[in-house]
């Protein structure tokens, strides 16, 4: 089976579409992962994350270590979430505050990847507000990475974690 990336553009800006639409129509987004796995391709999964880091760190570990288990390979990860961010120049002193708590919270679809090398990352960022009516208004500017080399792109997050040797932990 010829490996496929799913850190590319072609690949990530259909999700991208379809997060918004699912977004706008039913007013919350289900935490998927995208597991593109040597020699099965592209698994799917969607997610039921906990409220807290260390919490969404034990789902990610878990599900690595069933794969493992079952001779699976990751060769790359995408995980694909609406979250609430703090825009730089509202911490410009330091993040303090979770972001869910911050007042100057903003919210966004985020799509954070990376491969198993951690060689090639990807992260898209869509904020939105919304309107008086509450319906969506997508914001212009957002991040826009596909297939990076990881050297040029500090984005550690969740997805490490189905990266991470159990020796780590």
């Amino acid at each position: 089976m010829k490996h496929r990336s799913i850190l590319t553009k072609t690949f990530i800006e259909p999700l991208l579409k379809i997060a918004q639409q699912n977004l706008a129509e039913d007013g919350y987004l289900q935490v998927m992962l995208f597991l593109n796995l040597k020699g099965k391709g592209v698994k799917t999964y969607g997610l039921q994350m906990p409220n807290n880091n260390l919490g969404r760190q034990q789902v990610l570990n878990q599900l690595r270590q069933e794969l493992s288990a079952n001779g699976e390979t990751i060769q790359e990860a995408l995980i694909l979430m609406d979250t609430w961010y703090i825009d730089g120049k509202d911490a410009q002193d330091g993040l303090h505050t979770l972001p869910s708590q911050h007042p100057e919270r903003q919210e966004a679809i985020a799509i954070v990847g990376r491969d198993a090398r951690n060689a090639k990352t990807s992260m898209v960022m869509q904020p939105y507000t919304r309107d008086e009516d509450g319906q969506l208004v997508w914001d212009a500017s957002g991040t826009r990475i596909y297939g990076q080399s990881s050297k040029e792109v500090s984005a550690p997050g969740l997805v490490d974690w189905l990266f991470v040797p159990p020796s780590v932990h």
